[in-house]
């Protein structure tokens, strides 16, 4: 189901959006304005005994909850100067990768896409993601604005909330990642 964001706010809280998307709504009536998607693909994971071994992994759509911080620090070295004063050189030498947290709250959905529809399977399934040590294909609006294709899960926590069993908030710390090819050539190859 769908619906224009400017006459769901205009109804809803009287405030006129100029915003003229149709946005899916969650089955708690709210817009799903950024949904995120951990992509299918076969990824490598750890198997209780240490050994990586591959599995696949279908689709995930992220609770529709989340809210994503971005954040690129530079990659700058900077060197003191000691000639009296309390100075400092800066070089800059690009940028580093987007560091990522995704905060969200699993709880009881009907409408959740792949049939994670409770609070334990939702966070069975965060778990399971979370257990995959190669980059995660992601999509979303926000990662695409920003050139971001892969992930990197850091780590993963849970919250708990007091008196609120079908209610788990979440945090997912990140990285981004870029896929490159390594090749090898031959020594020989090389005139030394």
């Amino acid at each position: 189901m769908t619906h224009n964001l400017a006459d769901f706010y205009k109804k809803v809280f009287d405030i006129e959006v100029t915003e003229t998307e149709n946005h899916e709504l969650s089955y708690l009536g709210t817009p799903i304005i950024n949904p995120i998607i951990f992509k299918q693909k076969h990824y490598v994971t750890q198997e209780n005994a240490g050994k990586p071994t591959t599995e696949r992994y279908s689709d995930f759509t992220l609770p529709s909850s989340c809210i994503v911080d971005f954040v690129r620090p530079k990659i700058i070295g900077v060197t003191r100067i000691n000639n009296g004063n309390l100075s400092t050189v800066k070089e800059t030498f690009g940028f580093d990768d987007w560091q990522i947290l995704i905060r969200g709250i699993c709880y009881n959905d009907p409408q959740q896409k792949q049939g994670f529809t409770t609070v334990l399977q939702q966070q069975q399934e965060l778990l399971n993601w979370e257990r995959i040590l190669d980059s995660i294909e992601v999509l979303g609006q926000q990662f695409t604005k920003r050139e971001i294709f892969n992930l990197v899960i850091e780590n993963l926590q849970f919250h708990t909330i007091r008196g609120n069993p079908n209610v788990l908030p979440f945090t997912i710390k990140a990285i981004s990642d870029e896929d490159f090819l390594l090749t090898q050539t031959p020594v020989e190859q090389f005139n030394f």
